[in-house]
């Protein structure tokens, strides 16, 4: 048990380090209240193939970048400060960390962010420290639970597996009538459009960019 939570340790420091030395920190347009650690086009790891970060012991790299979801998603609840405050609010697949930051600086009474990789619970750890503030993060698998201890579930950029959306969605349905779902995506081909309400559309960088003027339409939803 010991010489398992040392391998631990190790490799939670080797995650960092590579993080810390290959990220920059910058602000999005539509995030200029929040700092972040982001993976950006100066790093030669934006454009590397996923087998390049496994020696690094990432397998997923996903978690280096902030999405248009995320961009989109924290600029409503932002804006909507509402939604969020006083609430306890559960983050589905936390990234970056970026829609736990904008939860707490909303006033939430309680914001955990759930990711099952472990590597993207190091991202929003270093990027809570960055902003100041404080939440919990867990890789504790929430999906299909029924969440009875959250009034606000985010679930940003989750939707781009075909099966995966459909089985996410009939989640939601049964959550919908005692917790706020909001989603955001900029629907990718896999949401269906008949089981949502559009809240607001913005436009966010597209694909993880930071320095390009390349932007991509996201909507934010409910479910209905």
């Amino acid at each position: 048990m010991v010489f398992k939570r040392i391998l631990l340790y190790i490799k939670i420091a080797m995650v960092e380090e590579f993080i810390i030395n290959n990220t920059e920190i910058v602000s999005f347009p539509l995030l200029r209240e929040i700092k972040l650690r982001v993976l950006t086009e100066k790093s030669r790891f934006f454009y590397a193939k996923e087998s390049e970060f496994l020696r690094f012991g990432i397998v997923d790299p996903f978690f280096l970048f902030c999405w248009p979801g995320g961009q989109a998603l924290s600029r409503f609840i932002l804006d909507n400060s509402e939604l969020i405050k006083g609430k306890g609010v559960l983050i589905f697949g936390s990234g970056c960390g970026v829609e736990a930051i904008a939860s707490v600086l909303c006033g939430a009474k309680y914001v955990l962010a759930s990711d099952i990789d472990p590597n993207a619970l190091v991202m929003s750890s270093i990027n809570m420290r960055l902003n100041e503030v404080d939440f919990e993060l867990t890789d504790s698998d929430f999906f299909l639970s029924d969440c009875s201890e959250f009034d606000v579930i985010l679930a940003g950029d989750m939707y781009y597996d075909k099966d995966m959306t459909e089985k996410i969605f009939g989640w939601f349905a049964r959550l919908k009538d005692r917790v706020l779902v909001l989603g955001a995506d900029p629907l990718r081909g896999y949401v269906d459009h008949q089981r949502i309400k559009i809240l607001k559309i913005y436009d966010t960088l597209k694909d993880g960019e930071v320095y390009t003027n390349r932007l991509i339409k996201t909507p934010v939803f409910t479910i209905i």
